[in-house]
């Protein structure tokens, strides 16, 4: 295991004065699973491939087990990568494919004294031989490989007798076997089909168990993100809009790009006024008085909030539906609904519903013409009375408690608390 260490890092391409990736700074420790995620575009692959050392970088470091990397060669980094498009030898067999690397790279042994200590050389570094694995070693080192991916019995055939899920798994042993220190995956998934996705996210899960390595993994997958890292590092057009735990980012989003890029369906967001009150701060949304959290009033208070036009943000699972209307209940008209198994997807016009642009502030045009929300309601225990203005494109009458509403700044589009 090893940690890593990106310092400050850019990437610019020529002819380009906008930097792909800008001011990247973080820091993975021992054994961490880390998973960079984001729109097409947004620089997670080319950060990837800047440690991998297959991307030259622009300015700052790289730092691997403390020592920087940036002129050192990929096949130097004692790192391992596994590509979207399984980059297997088609001619090799998947007993060869795994084998290869161990074949090309040898193994590095400490030069010992005649008192069986490590010899140094002037600058500290332990002076090492290179020597070629055996034909045993190679064979224990494979066969362990293929046990760990349960790959065995596809041992003697060709990447073409395989299906998807199979040649990654062979991708992925061939990666594992030499026992990188860090382990890079760049959107090993996105090639298979949904079913073998939810698969191989499992076996991937299971493969870390067993593996003890750094692993840094990209994908524009969201769910992905969520179910495979210890922390996720979330980004757009070349810039880290936030990093954290899965529930960190879920929970307490840092501005409305990761509001509704984590989540599905995506975040509600309606147009609201912050207003003062006796007891602090609430949120005034269509004529109903909406009570905040003791939690964000208190932040608000610390930051000595003014009364403000606001984004307030609700996710879909979060919204409650009530049998009758009340001074506390907000209205909607039913457009349509989806029948997703044991929950309803039920779309709403709402007069105050707003959607974003890319810019992570509000889009006029859709304010105008795209009044939309979404409610996410299980099936089971639905009131009849609901379940009826569902079907019939009624009005429906929702609430949400104060813990699950979140502030956004109405012009940066910030997180107020």
């Amino acid at each position: 295991m090893a940690n890593v260490s990106l310092k400050g890092v850019y990437k610019y391409y020529d002819k380009n004065p906008k930097p792909a990736v800008s001011d990247f700074n973080l820091e993975i420790q021992d054994g961490e699973f880390i998973v960079f995620v984001g729109p097409s575009g947004c620089g997670k692959s080319t950060t990837l491939r800047m440690v991998a050392g297959l991307e030259e970088i622009s300015e700052g470091e790289i730092a691997i087990e403390g020592k920087v990397v940036n002129d050192i060669e990929p096949k130097d980094r004692d790192i391992a990568m596994v590509f979207q498009n399984y980059a297997l030898y088609p001619h090799m067999t998947v007993y060869d494919n795994i084998a290869f690397s161990l074949k090309m790279k040898g193994l590095e042994t400490p030069v010992l004294d005649e008192q069986g200590n490590p010899i140094f050389d002037k600058k500290g570094r332990p002076v090492v031989k290179k020597r070629r694995y055996t034909k045993q070693e190679i064979d224990e080192k494979v066969q362990e490989a293929a046990r760990t991916l349960e790959i065995t019995e596809y041992l003697k055939r060709k990447p073409k007798a395989l299906s998807g899920g199979q040649r990654q798994r062979v991708a992925i042993g061939r990666a594992i076997v030499r026992k990188p220190k860090v382990f890079l995956m760049d959107e090993p998934l996105s090639n298979l089909d949904a079913k073998l996705r939810n698969q191989m996210r499992a076996e991937i899960i299971e493969l870390r168990k067993k593996v003890q390595t750094t692993f840094i993994y990209v994908t524009h997958d969201q769910v992905e993100a969520m179910t495979l890292g210890d922390r996720i590092v979330i980004m757009k057009e070349g810039v880290i809009q936030q990093i954290g735990t899965p529930t960190e980012v879920f929970n307490s989003p840092a501005n409305l790009f990761v509001a509704c890029f984590i989540g599905a369906p995506q975040m509600n967001l309606f147009k609201a006024k912050l207003v003062k009150t006796e007891k602090g701060y609430a949120a005034m949304l269509d004529g109903v008085k909406l009570e905040l959290s003791a939690a964000v009033n208190e932040k608000l208070k610390a930051q000595n909030a003014e009364e403000r036009e606001i984004i307030l943000g609700v996710r879909p699972e979060h919204i409650n539906l009530e049998k009758s209307p009340s001074d506390k209940t907000l209205t909607a008209k039913v457009d349509i609904s989806e029948m997703m198994g044991s929950e309803l997807h039920v779309h709403a016009e709402f007069e105050h519903a707003i959607k974003i642009k890319d810019d992570n502030k509000k889009d006029d045009e859709s304010e105008k013409d795209q009044k939309k929300m979404i409610v996410r309601t299980p099936l089971l225990g639905l009131p009849e009375t609901i379940a009826e203005s569902i079907r019939t494109g009624g009005e429906i009458y929702f609430t949400f408690s104060p813990e699950v509403m979140h502030l956004f700044d109405f012009e940066t589009g910030n997180s107020l608390t």
